[in-house]
């Protein structure tokens, strides 16, 4: 995969659906595992267990993600909420610096920011 953040997209009636396990309690948490594609796009029927600013990711090796952003999507693209993680097994750069998620408030930067990545279910 090319792109340093992989994006979860809620788009209620989707055909593919989390199977979520777990139980949320005190130092427990709801879990699900993800497939990613190349395109670092994945589409569900609901992200309601991962919403909420707590989300963590982890890589198949266990790294886990270093970052996130979870916000409504903008009007208008046919989604409701998305979650983005930067990918948890990116080498540190030099500098210990990631590639920033840009803004993606307005539905064309949302548009273009999916197309980069192929298309989306």
């Amino acid at each position: 995969m090319k792109h340093p953040w992989i994006v979860l997209l809620e788009k209620p009636g989707a055909a593919q659906t989390l199977q979520w396990r777990g139980a949320n309690l005190p130092f427990l948490s709801k879990s699900a595992d993800v497939m990613v594609p190349a395109s670092g796009v994945v589409v569900v029927d609901s992200l309601k267990h991962a919403a909420g600013g707590y989300a963590q990711a982890f890589s198949g090796n266990g790294a886990q993600s270093i970052g996130q952003g979870e916000e409504p999507a903008p009007n208008g693209v046919g989604y409701t909420v998305y979650i983005a993680f930067l990918r948890p097994d990116l080498p540190r750069s030099v500098s210990g610096a990631y590639p920033e998620l840009r803004a993606l408030n307005a539905a064309a930067e949302f548009a273009a920011f999916l197309n980069e990545r192929g298309p989306t279910p």
